[in-house]
């Protein structure tokens, strides 16, 4: 009887899941699938040779955003799987269409590299969109940096970090992620003096992972530095990114998550061909969420991947 009362209370709470989340609450939009660096902690330097380079037309990317807008969606990120958002030639315009539409919020990671001041200009003119910018580095000196981020760019970034600290707009917040490492506490100090000193919001971060066993921080860190490997969480059930943090790939296929998926194992389609919400609630992924109750059958990226967080954990007034 008890553990009839379980798995009761289990269902219960995914059918809740499944009214809040009848359509989806937030998109990630792949615009792009380059980067300007080549960190020794990303899969990206392993195959960037081999990688049909894209970058979305501003058409299709506008066709996503009045989809997603259409069925009351209003969270944004424009984050790739692999790339740098700013190494896009179309990100202005891209801003102006999000800032025109009935979407509230915007985030995006950046190394900050290819900031321009074209960008700033984009930025500063936002009056409708709450926009989230965080700015990841790792390396708090010259010589660190190099190493850790595979591009001879520390001082340009910290040029850049004065160029948004400029931007005189309450719609634009920035924080500023610092991934610590074996030995870099007297360079990070200074560091984040330098960042403080700006007014960014710092958040440390002490965590590499291994891009869902694609990446192995071990024998790839040639540095010497030691890097802390993140653990996986071993609660069970779907993955709570299947509900929140699906993605369209820079040549429009539907993904169900946007973390480590480099190989678009999560891919049901095209949105394109299909359109946005009949992908959401198809039978592919109605029932790759249930792969997750049926061990075996879960695809190798999310059986490995450190960012598997369990729906269950979502507390229960999230559902309602």
């Amino acid at each position: 009887m008890v553990i009839l009362k379980y798995h009761l209370k289990k269902q219960t709470f995914l059918d809740r899941l499944s009214i809040k989340y009848k359509n989806p609450l937030s998109l990630y939009i792949e615009c792009v699938n380059v980067c300007n660096a080549a960190c020794i902690f990303c899969y990206y330097p392993k195959i960037s040779d081999t990688i049909n380079k894209q970058t979305m037309s501003v058409e299709d990317f506008s066709s996503y955003i009045d989809q997603f807008s259409s069925v009351g969606g209003s969270n944004i990120g424009l984050t790739p799987t692999l790339g740098d958002p700013l190494v896009d030639k179309y990100f202005n315009d891209r801003l102006r269409i999000i800032d025109k539409s009935t979407i509230s919020n915007l985030v995006f990671y950046t190394n900050l590299i290819n900031l321009k001041s074209s960008h700033i200009d984009s930025l500063v003119a936002v009056k409708n969109t709450k926009i989230r910018i965080f700015v990841s580095i790792t390396g708090f000196s010259k010589e660190e940096y190099a190493k850790f981020m595979g591009i001879d760019n520390f001082d340009k970034v910290k040029k850049n970090l004065q160029l948004l600290a400029n931007i005189n707009n309450s719609n634009v917040r920035t924080t500023v992620i610092l991934r610590k490492y074996n030995g870099c506490d007297f360079d990070l100090n200074n560091f984040s003096n330098y960042i403080n000193s700006l007014n960014f919001k710092i958040s440390i971060m002490d965590e590499f992972d291994t891009w869902g066993g694609l990446v192995d921080i071990g024998s790839e860190n040639k540095t010497k530095f030691k890097l802390k490997l993140k653990s996986r969480a071993t609660t069970y059930g779907p993955c709570n990114k299947s509900y929140t943090k699906s993605v369209i790939t820079v040549d429009g296929q539907y993904k169900l998550c946007d973390v480590r998926d480099v190989k678009n194992e999560l891919a049901i389609g095209s949105v394109k061909e299909k359109g946005l919400l009949k992908l959401w609630n198809s039978d592919t992924a109605l029932s790759f969420r249930k792969t997750f109750k049926i061990n075996g059958k879960v695809p190798d990226i999310c059986r490995k991947c450190e960012y598997y967080v369990s729906i269950y954990s979502l507390k229960e007034k999230d559902t309602k």
